[in-house]
C-alpha cells in the first residue's frame, strides 16, 4: 500500500495554485528542485502522472485532480484544526 502525506498533497496543491513548480517552491519556502524531485517521487510511487508538463504552463492531468480532490478535504480538515482557537471553539460545542 502506498502512503501518502499531507506535504504531498500541499505540494501538489500549491503547484496547482501557483501554476509553476519554482512559485511552488517560494511559496512552500523550498527549491524547486526540491519540488520537483517530490513530484517524481510522488509519481514513482503511485504510477501515475500528476502534471502535464508543457513549456511554462503547468496543469493536472485527471489523475492528479482526482487525488487533488480527494486529498483536498484532508489537508483543509488539518489546516483548520491548526487555527488558534480551534480547539476550544470545537469543545464547546
Amino acid at each position: 500500500m502506498t502512503r501518502l502525506s499531507l506535504d504531498a498533497i500541499k505540494i501538489i496543491s500549491t503547484i496547482k495554485n501557483t501554476g509553476s513548480f519554482s512559485m511552488a517552491a517560494e511559496a512552500l519556502h523550498k527549491t524547486p528542485s526540491a519540488i520537483s524531485y517530490r513530484v517524481s517521487n510522488i509519481e514513482s510511487k503511485l504510477c501515475v502522472k500528476l502534471f502535464h508538463r508543457n513549456g511554462p504552463m503547468i496543469t493536472l492531468t485527471d489523475e492528479g485532480e482526482f487525488l487533488l480532490q480527494e486529498g483536498s478535504w484532508i489537508l483543509n480538515a488539518v489546516q483548520d484544526l491548526e487555527k488558534p482557537g480551534a480547539q476550544h471553539s470545537q469543545a464547546g460545542q
